[in-house]
């Protein structure tokens, strides 16, 4: 007769099954290690992620500009409302397109749609009135919310406009913008005035 060396009896038995209870506790006992370094390797990751800094030195400003992963400071916001602003300052027929297209290329979607019938108004008015238009700044203001994700850029001043040729009567008017940062670019959510 022939004996079967594969199964195990008795006290081999026990001595087998203890070192694999062993050998799955070990396994346990590091899958539970890892999860806990990937936990803290992905809250150290997000931490670092949002208290990264960058700053600018930008010609016209004296300070730098700080833009961290979601919020900017004011010399920031300034920065892009004078140029989103200056599209709206001084434009004819030969530029309000291309003015126009600036603006629209980074006002959120949403916004968009709730401002496109002003725009294409103002677009249409230009090129069929020959209207040539010129807006002098006397006073800017900035205000930012305190999480530095939104800013609204305001100005104050005094607007000559041109109308096929038949120079209108000045007006004191405003150009405001609301301003949002995300994901670190501008966008325009909100455009109002009162100078045309």
């Amino acid at each position: 007769m022939k004996k079967n060396n594969n199964k195990i009896f008795g006290g081999d038995y026990i001595d087998e099954l203890d070192k694999r209870l062993l050998s799955n506790r070990v396994l346990w006992f590091l899958v539970f290690v890892i999860s806990g370094v990937l936990f803290l390797i992905s809250m150290a990751y997000f931490s670092l992620a949002s208290n990264v800094k960058v700053s600018l030195s930008v010609p016209p400003y004296k300070q730098n500009i700080e833009i961290r992963h979601n919020s900017a400071d004011a010399p920031f916001f300034d920065l892009w409302g004078t140029y989103y602003a200056s599209c709206l300052k001084d434009f004819d027929k030969t530029n309000i397109k291309d003015q126009l297209a600036i603006i629209i290329s980074k006002m959120m979607p949403g916004v968009y749609l709730k401002s496109k019938e002003k725009l294409e108004k103002l677009y249409k008015n230009t090129y069929s009135n020959n209207l040539v238009f010129h807006f002098n700044t006397e006073k800017k203001s900035l205000l930012i919310s305190s999480d530095g994700k939104r800013a609204k850029y305001e100005l104050s001043g005094i607007a000559n406009s041109v109308i096929s040729g038949q120079t209108q009567p000045t007006k004191r008017c405003k150009i405001s913008l609301n301003l949002n940062f995300i994901d670190g670019d501008v966008y325009v959510s909100n455009i109002e005035t009162n100078c045309i």
